[in-house]
């Protein structure tokens, strides 16, 4: 399960797709000298996504819709730890600090929901309905992360 600031994001997800680090630097070239000169000034923040299908139990496509717009409502405003639980078919247990929630995209290719699932597969309830999408966060800095999987 992903969790922002101790909110949770329901459904089945993938491992973090972690970006690169931003990397601060200004480089600078002279006319009539070959090459560059750089200074590095460290590393910023970086996007963490996860591909997932949300799903909760969700009863109607209008409950499903309510979440969703929930999720639109928790852009830019939830901010801190961001912790990546196992699930019941596996996992790693991972947290990454400074992160703010970037919101929730839905895939677009006409296969991706949203769907009723009306075989009780996804979680026990008929109908329960869901889509795919992806989750992202910006982390600020992950200077702080030195010990964790990041």
């Amino acid at each position: 399960m992903i969790q922002i600031d101790g909110k949770p994001i329901y459904g089945l997800h993938s491992s973090p797709m972690m970006g690169a680090p931003a990397l601060m630097a200004q480089r600078t070239a002279y006319s009539g000298v070959i090459g560059e000169s750089e200074i590095l000034q460290g590393s910023k923040g970086r996007l963490i996504t996860f591909e997932i299908k949300i799903f909760h139990q969700f009863q109607s496509w209008p409950a499903l819709a309510g979440y969703l717009h929930l999720l639109d409502q928790m852009v830019g405003q939830v901010h801190g730890e961001l912790h990546v639980a196992p699930g019941p078919h596996g996992g790693l247990d991972d947290s990454f600090h400074n992160c703010t929630f970037e919101g929730f995209a839905r895939k677009q290719d006409g296969l991706s929901g949203p769907l009723a699932d009306m075989t009780g597969l996804l979680d026990g309830v008929t109908p329960s309905w869901w889509v795919d999408g992806y989750v992202a966060f910006y982390q600020l800095s992950v200077a702080d992360d030195a010990g964790s999987g990041a």
